[in-house]
């Protein structure tokens, strides 16, 4: 597994952790900071907003994520992290 996967791997564990198995907006528990500012501003998750490069809330790994999906859109994300 390369840096890349073993990112997004490390990622995708720490959601687990938190039992969160949907995006943002629909996962995460009541005390999650990402579910609370995603609901408020109306996001499907953070790759939404204009601001998620500075968030405080978001770790560096995150923000590399979002810029991904920024990218190539969140359907292209999922079909490349399928692969």
């Amino acid at each position: 597994m390369d840096d890349a996967g073993k990112s997004f791997k490390e990622s995708l564990d720490k959601l687990i952790a938190l039992h969160c198995n949907k995006f943002c907006r629909n996962g995460g528990g009541e005390t999650c900071k990402i579910k609370k500012c995603c609901l408020e501003k109306e996001f499907e998750g953070c790759w939404e907003c204009a601001d998620f490069k500075s968030c405080k809330i978001l770790s560096e790994q995150f923000i590399g994520h979002c810029k991904k999906i920024k990218k190539i859109g969140i359907d292209g994300y999922i079909k490349e992290r399928e692969q």
